[in-house]
């Protein structure tokens, strides 16, 4: 009997030091959390095919996506922590950029889209053009990308955003104003583009008349990107996957960025037409390779928002990009 109480107390010894270290014991595989601030956009499919398709999961992550109601919201979760990542615009980047802290400054790493007509400035049926907005009801988002725009395509015709009524609204809200009638013009996106020209209204300008102008990209933390650069290589290699299957229109992927979105999977095909989704060699085209150009719409950008006291001033150009995802 004392024999095995004493055998039993050598093995209870042995699992014990195992357990501690005196065996190396087995790595544990957890995975990685990373919370990723969005707003509902077609233009993140590959996003949203991703989590829905377990992409990140084999990669080895937990990605949370938490939603905002619009790009702004997303970009300032995280200037005060909420999220480790939010996709965005470029212009909201350049925005926050004037109130990051010095010791840890946001970075642009990768870009999902750029609008090609999916954002737009919609009218009522009887104005003709730009010009007729003088002095009319438009509903934008003072401050954030739809501002931007809208300035941007006065300026073709001689105005400012200084000559219209300008109304602060989110485009949400904005589309939702010009289809009941509230507001005389809106700049919005789509499915408000479509459902306000279904209806009879006009679409004045888009994106597709200036092409670059609204890019959404992802954005972190230079700290989050020296402490787990390699995660983030992985969640842009997981929606690189839910961008091919979307593409390749793989069973299922229309149904759920449709459910997503709030439209028929059917009508996901017509939201696109406005999209040009990225993969990381056309992002690595856009924010590398042609990183002239980009630089120059991010000079425009931050002048335009430094004009209109929504930043105290201009930013550096070639702060704004970090580029490990393409080394």
């Amino acid at each position: 009997m004392k024999k095995w109480i004493g055998m039993l107390v050598v093995m209870l010894i042995i699992s014990l030091m195992s357990a501690c270290g005196g065996n190396e014991p087995a790595a544990v595989n957890e995975k990685t959390k990373i919370k990723l601030g969005y707003n509902v956009w077609v233009g993140s499919a590959g996003v949203f095919v991703a989590d829905a398709k377990g992409y990140f999961e084999e990669k080895g992550l937990e990605v949370e996506l938490v939603e905002f109601a619009n790009p702004t919201d997303a970009a300032q979760a995280l200037l005060s922590n909420q999220v480790d990542v939010a996709i965005t615009t470029l212009d909201t980047l350049i925005v926050l950029k004037g109130s990051e802290a010095e010791d840890n400054p946001l970075n642009i790493f990768h870009a999902l889209d750029v609008s090609n007509g999916a954002d737009g400035i919609i009218a009522k049926a009887e104005i003709e053009s730009l010009s007729d907005l003088e002095g009319k009801d438009v509903a934008a988002t003072v401050g954030a990308v739809n501002h931007f725009l809208l300035n941007y395509a006065l300026q073709e015709v001689g105005l400012t955003d200084a000559q219209v009524n300008l109304i602060n609204m989110d485009p949400d809200a904005a589309g939702v104003a010009l289809i009941s009638g509230q507001v005389d013009a809106a700049v919005t996106w789509e499915p408000f583009l479509s459902e306000a020209q279904a209806k009879g209204d006009k679409l004045l300008y888009s994106t597709a008349d200036a092409p670059g102008v609204i890019v959404d990209v992802m954005a972190t933390s230079e700290k989050m990107i020296k402490e787990h650069s390699d995660e983030l290589k992985k969640m842009v290699d997981a929606i690189d996957q839910g961008v091919e299957a979307f593409q390749g229109e793989e069973e299922g992927t229309e149904q759920i960025v449709g459910d997503v979105i709030g439209v028929d999977a059917q009508e996901v095909s017509l939201y696109m037409d406005g999209i040009d989704l990225f993969k990381t060699a056309e992002a690595k085209e856009l924010l590398i390779a042609n990183h002239t150009e980009t630089e120059k719409m991010i000079k425009e950008i931050s002048a335009f928002f430094v004009e209109k006291e929504h930043m105290d001033k201009a930013i550096d150009p070639t702060s704004v990009i970090n580029p490990f995802i393409y080394e």
